[in-house]
């Protein structure tokens, strides 16, 4: 009788630990994404890698999420998730950065309630999509209030010209965005060093109620006309912007009107590179959930 061998893996951590993990980085941990659903979770894989400590998941169908916070319900087609560890954990704290990008089509389940349209109007208004929309399209004077809402500053606090660091130019449907940030702006020696180059660092508050950074790991990147950038763009975040899941993803791809309409049959974009959970818990200013 032959003996036929048995491969037997050890799994350091359980699917459970994993899809926690998932449902926190995926959704994010704000009011919106905490209501969120994820209706075939059975559909994911989830691949912790010891040997370079990082969790990716995998799927091969669209993942169904039904937002209760912002009602609407959304097919999320998967291209990257990756979670990348200082050590064999999946502990926030010993987070590097993550990585998600992928494209989603919405399904908008209470079109005519002005309530919800007011959430996600305000939801769009502090999100990476609406500074960067505001970059493209509002007049970059020589101070830190080109926007009504967000205000720029250097790591230091004293306020950025963002006209000095940041130069736009339209090639097709596309804006080229040029950093030309200065050395002393780049350089922060409180820092650990970063294994990919610097080209920009600077810090963006919304209002008066959060505070994000944003750090730039290339020298030019590509936004479309709504304020959308790829998931090669270099950009990472902490901070406020980096807390936003999918759970809250802007409706539209573009300013919402009041009514809070929008195509719901049009693929967007969500990406998000973002810095340890560390340095988002460490931002200055405390973000409140909405």
């Amino acid at each position: 009788m032959d003996i036929v061998p048995v491969m037997v893996s050890y799994e350091l951590f359980s699917r459970q630990q994993k899809m926690d993990v998932f449902r926190r980085h995926f959704l994010g941990t704000t009011r919106a994404g905490k209501s969120c659903t994820i209706l075939n979770e059975d559909d994911i894989q989830l691949i912790y890698n010891v040997k370079d400590n990082t969790l990716q998941a995998f799927c091969n169908t669209p993942i169904l999420i039904y937002n209760k916070y912002l009602q609407y319900s959304l097919e999320y087609h998967l291209q990257e998730f990756l979670i990348q560890y200082d050590r064999q954990s999946i502990k926030d704290r010993h987070m590097l950065r993550f990585r998600i990008d992928g494209s989603c089509i919405f399904n908008d389940m209470a079109p005519q309630n002005p309530n919800i349209a007011k959430r996600r109007a305000l939801i769009y208004q502090r999100s990476a999509t609406a500074f960067f929309y505001d970059l493209i399209h509002k007049d970059l004077d020589n101070d830190a209030t080109f926007s009504s809402v967000f205000q720029v500053y250097r790591y230091d606090f004293e306020p950025l010209k963002i006209k000095e660091t940041h130069h736009l130019k339209d090639s097709l449907n596309m804006h080229v965005v040029t950093l030309t940030f200065p050395p002393e702006l780049i350089e922060d020696d409180t820092r650990p060093p970063s294994s990919l180059p610097i080209y920009g660092r600077m810090l963006v508050r919304y209002k008066d109620l959060a505070l994000s950074g944003i750090i730039y790991h290339q020298s030019s990147f590509l936004l479309d006309d709504f304020g959308n950038f790829g998931s090669n763009s270099g950009i990472y975040f902490e901070g406020d912007m980096s807390l936003q899941g999918i759970g809250n993803r802007p409706i539209i791809a573009r300013t919402p009107t009041l009514n809070g309409s929008f195509s719901a049959k049009e693929p967007t974009n969500f990406c998000c590179n973002r810095l340890s959970e560390a340095s988002a818990n460490d931002s200055p200013s405390k973000p409140p959930q909405i």
